[in-house]
């Protein structure tokens, strides 16, 4: 196999990559109110493109009042409650089953959002050594194919991948094998030898 040259370029997500990922956070405030597993990330993905958490990430609305009542409407949608209570339904045994005419469970949009920004707001311990040892080093000045783009998002990468980037995907709780990818494409020492429990996990 050719190997390929190091990347001129390295491009890196922010939540899930360079800080923790939202997405724990939504799981955790899911599990302490006893919300369906799920049913966050859901009601937001179903309100693209035009949902508020996607206008405001897009900059197209302000962080206000509005915008929480907004994000509080998006996840109370009863249309989109009803059709994930029937997909869960088909996955699950019958004793956990949803009903899909129930009203939407009762979410705080402004606690939540504020437990997203929380937990996102504190560094990866893997990813961000790395990044901060990628910027001493002065190596990475660009074609396309000379970028290497980290995300946790599959969606991102594969449009990466369209424009031509070289991707590289960062598992949730698992930074640090992304890490040792990073090592082996940069051929740099980047965050030190992992503890022998990572090692261990990794690998399950």
């Amino acid at each position: 196999m050719t190997s390929l040259p190091k990347p001129k370029l390295i491009l890196f997500d922010v939540g899930g990559v360079c800080v923790l990922s939202p997405f724990q956070a939504i799981l955790e405030y899911e599990l302490n109110l006893d919300i369906p597993r799920g049913w966050i990330n859901t009601a937001i993905s179903k309100s693209a493109p035009n949902g508020y958490w996607h206008r405001l990430e897009r900059g197209e609305i302000p962080l206000d009042n509005a915008f929480f009542l907004g994000f509080s409407a998006d996840l109370h949608n009863a249309a989109h409650w009803s059709a994930f209570c029937q997909r869960q339904n088909a996955q699950v045994s019958t004793a956990l089953t949803l009903a899909p005419d129930s009203p939407p469970p009762q979410i705080d949009a402004q606690k939540l959002f504020n437990a997203i920004v929380e937990h996102s707001a504190t560094p990866d311990p893997w990813m961000y050594p790395a990044l901060q040892a990628l910027r001493t080093s002065g190596q990475f000045l660009i074609e396309p194919s000379d970028i290497l783009f980290l995300d946790d998002i599959g969606e991102n990468l594969r449009a990466a991948r369209a424009q031509g980037f070289r991707t590289l995907k960062v598992s949730l709780g698992r930074t640090y094998e992304a890490v040792d990818e990073l090592e082996r494409i940069t051929g740099l020492k980047l965050a030190g030898s992992h503890p022998p429990q990572l090692r261990t996990q990794a690998k399950i």
